[in-house]
């Protein structure tokens, strides 16, 4: 096991449950706030795991229709629009579907990290749909800026 900022994984979760299962006091904080970084980290294994996930499904489904891996993007038989459903549809099963259902990703457990609700509860599906959501569209607004302008 893991020791991470004074304590277990386990018990540094068990702590922040007990916490969650009760209502604070005034002046006391219900949750602790993690670092930036921190975030950061477990986000970026996120996206590790989610591209070998997504990527894997595109090359299966590219096998399956008798096109070679490497001519899977410039292949006429497959649209881009749909490699581009597979993506986004494999965005919202990890992100979305692990937070609404476990209240974190695998890169937030590896961390100890939790996502929450407004309520201070465990997120439910409509905050992680809107969460991920905002998430994904600001990947296509930053990747589409980056493109030359006519």
């Amino acid at each position: 096991m893991s020791d991470i900022g004074g304590g277990t994984i386990e018990s540094r979760s068990a702590e922040l449950e007990n916490r969650l299962s009760r209502r604070p006091k005034p002046g006391e904080r219900a949750y602790e706030p993690r670092g930036s970084w921190l975030r950061l980290l477990a986000f970026m294994i996120d996206l590790i795991i989610y591209f070998v996930v997504a990527g894997t499904v595109v090359f299966s489904i590219g096998l399956s229709m008798g096109i070679a891996p490497l001519e899977i993007a410039t292949s006429p038989r497959i649209s881009g629009g749909s490699v581009l459903a597979v993506y986004v549809a494999a965005w919202f099963v990890y992100f979305a579907g692990l937070e609404a259902i476990f209240g974190r990703t695998v890169g937030k457990m590896a961390l100890g990290l939790r996502v929450i609700g407004a309520d201070l509860r465990k997120c439910r599906w409509g905050e992680a749909f809107i969460r991920n959501t905002t998430k994904l569209f600001a990947r296509f607004r930053s990747s589409a800026s980056s493109l030359p302008q006519p």
